[in-house]
Order: C-alpha cells, then structure tokens, then sequence
C-alpha cells in the first residue's frame, strides 16, 4: 500500500510542478519609481500532500514491523508479542544491547548479524533513513508534516543600471513561502 501511496503522490507533484510554480514580475514602487524584480509563488503546495505523504510514511514504517513480527513472533514470549516492533535505535550500542538481551531467542539470534552489518537500523549506520522514517511516523501523529516547494539557490544573477554599469546578486537561499524581491532603488 506505500508503493500505491508514493505513486500517487509523485503523479500529483508532477502534475503540480508541471505548470509554473513561481512567477517572474518587474513591478514600479510608486512612491519611488523605482522598479524591482519579484519572484514568487504562484500557488501553494495542495494539503493532500501531507496526508499521502503521511499514510506512506505509516505504511512503510507498518510494513517494517509486520515484517519483524512475522520473522520473530514464534519464539517470542506471550507477553512480550505486543511490543515487537522492527529494532530501531539512535546509537549501534542500543542495539547491541537489545540483541544481547535476546541472545536466547533464536529468531532474533539469526538475524543479528544482518541488523548489525547489513541493515544498522541506528543514527549513523546504513539505518539513518529509518531513523528519518521513524522520527516523521512519530511527528504525523501529531502533526501534519507540510511538504515545502524552495528555489535552492539562486545565484549569478548580473543587472545593469541606467549608467551602463553591471552589478551581481550574491547567491541566496529563497523559503517558498516568501517572493524574493530583487530592488536597483535606494535602501535605507
């Protein structure tokens, strides 16, 4: 069901992105007459976004415990079945110790070599995109997660004043919720 989730929403941000996300304008300041460039957006990021993007999220993050359930649950103790969940950890050491606790249970024995050398389901291991997906599941639940369109960067950007004299823009970053405006005016 993620996979559905992740198609849908790469065919809406296709389709979103498809058309012009942001607008290009020189506008005259009126009480200055002097003339600026304004870049900014044009429509804002569709709230089915978040909600698909989150029910992935879910999906995946499910479908990892499942997983682990299904690989571990035979020779896990009755009451300790509730709480199988996929072993994710901040630090290698946690997990260490988790399978060390567990040394006896043969299903989380036979796969401790691939948790601590294949997967590393801990902040710095080969795991860090689980952590990610972990640490979104957990803001979704309180919280819609608000997909953000950005110009990255924009950079070597050269005018010319009525003098024939050119002038660069340092490089910036630009938030998308904001229009950058480019002025050849008097700043105070």
């Amino acid at each position: 069901r993620a996979k559905e989730h992740i198609d849908d929403l790469d065919a809406m941000i296709r389709e979103f992105i498809e058309g012009s996300v942001y607008e290009v304008s020189v506008q005259r300041d009126s009480k200055t007459s002097n003339e600026f460039v304004k870049i900014g957006p044009i429509k804002s990021v569709p709230n089915d976004f978040a909600l698909i993007l989150g029910d992935a999220i879910h999906n995946i993050k499910s479908a990892l415990d499942f997983a682990w359930y299904a690989l571990t649950f035979v020779d896990t103790p009755p009451k300790e079945r509730r709480k199988i969940k996929f072993p994710l950890y901040p630090e290698r050491l946690q997990l260490e110790m988790f399978l060390k606790d567990r040394k006896d249970q043969q299903s989380v024995f036979n796969l401790s070599d691939v948790l601590l050398s294949v997967i590393q389901p801990y902040k710095g291991g080969n795991g860090d995109i689980l952590i990610a997906l972990n640490i979104l599941s957990k803001i979704d639940k309180h919280r819609l997660l608000i997909p953000q369109i950005q110009i990255g960067r924009i950079d070597g950007l050269w005018a010319e004043d009525g003098n024939g004299e050119k002038f660069g823009i340092k490089w910036r970053l630009i938030p998308s919720s904001r229009a950058l405006v480019l002025s050849c005016g008097k700043h105070r």
